[in-house]
């Protein structure tokens, strides 16, 4: 997400650096994350549940690669500032359906903030 390490985008397929990167000036500048999605998550108050226990435990295998191919953490779990105290445990899940992992997030839904929760009306 937004304060992931960098990976090796050279590892990274051609049209899954176009559509996850920075615009490059020249054929020759090194590949960047375009963050603004992680960042936008993170502004609107949102916690990425791997990233989160990844920091607090600390357990940096939990920002692993979702995307099967390329070293990519591509799918997230956000939560609501309410739902992030809840937040028990998370884990990526092997199968053979997708080119992607799952991603499973556990909570204990007695550690919610009610004080935090709002109304989007």
């Amino acid at each position: 997400m937004y304060d992931d390490p960098e990976i090796d985008w050279t590892r990274v397929k051609p049209y899954n650096r176009a559509s996850r990167c920075l615009r490059r000036e020249n054929p020759g500048d090194p590949w960047v994350s375009n963050r603004a999605v992680g960042k936008t998550l993170r502004d609107a108050d949102l916690t990425d549940v791997a990233a989160h226990l990844a920091d607090t435990r600390p357990d940096p295998t939990l920002r692993r690669a979702t995307g099967k191919h390329g070293g990519l953490r591509v799918d997230q779990i956000h939560t609501t500032p309410a739902l992030a105290p809840a937040i028990v445990d998370y884990r990526t899940v092997e199968h053979d359906h997708s080119d992607h992992l799952g991603v499973v997030a556990v909570f204990d839904l007695a550690l919610v903030d009610d004080s935090l929760l709002d109304d989007f009306t």
